[in-house]
């Protein structure tokens, strides 16, 4: 009888040394988990802030729209103004005699350069216009792709 406690006494130390590996290794897990756990947060904060950057990024290219928009709506209002007011005085002879009846040479001319400066001014508000829109156009793009990102 006498080696019989001795084989389960010896079964249980190498049960208990199996447990303590086994108890070991899950403590070993338990850490690399808790680990993982960690660096997970701390991408997820970094996630985060990234998200944070880009929102405000993207809000800030809403307000620049927003600016472009109503200065392209300025810009065509007052082409549009420009516009009828050439067009209900556009009959050529009218402005003919308005340069004609000029008091002098000097009047003549600097009444001539208002026409001139006009057409220009008409040109120049419309190519103010599509330089404008394109600029928007670039802006929208560069939301979307901000949004996309």
């Amino acid at each position: 009888m006498n080696t019989k406690p001795k084989k389960e006494i010896n079964l249980l130390d190498k049960q208990i040394a199996g447990i303590r590996q086994q108890s070991a290794s899950a403590t070993t897990r338990l850490e690399l988990l808790r680990q993982n756990i960690a660096n997970r947060r701390s991408l997820i904060v970094e996630s985060e802030a990234i998200i944070k950057a880009y929102n405000d990024s993207i809000a800030l290219k809403n307000a620049e729209i927003h600016d472009l928009q109503n200065e392209v709506d300025t810009l065509i209002h007052y082409y549009r103004k420009l516009v009828r007011k050439a067009y209900k005085y556009r009959d050529s002879k009218v402005w003919y005699l308005y340069v004609f009846a000029s008091d002098n040479l000097g009047q003549a001319l600097r009444r001539f350069g208002y026409f001139r400066n006009l057409s220009d001014q008409m040109k120049g508000e419309a190519q103010k216009i599509r330089a404008a829109k394109v600029e928007l156009e670039e802006e929208k793009e560069k939301l979307s792709q901000m949004k996309k990102d």
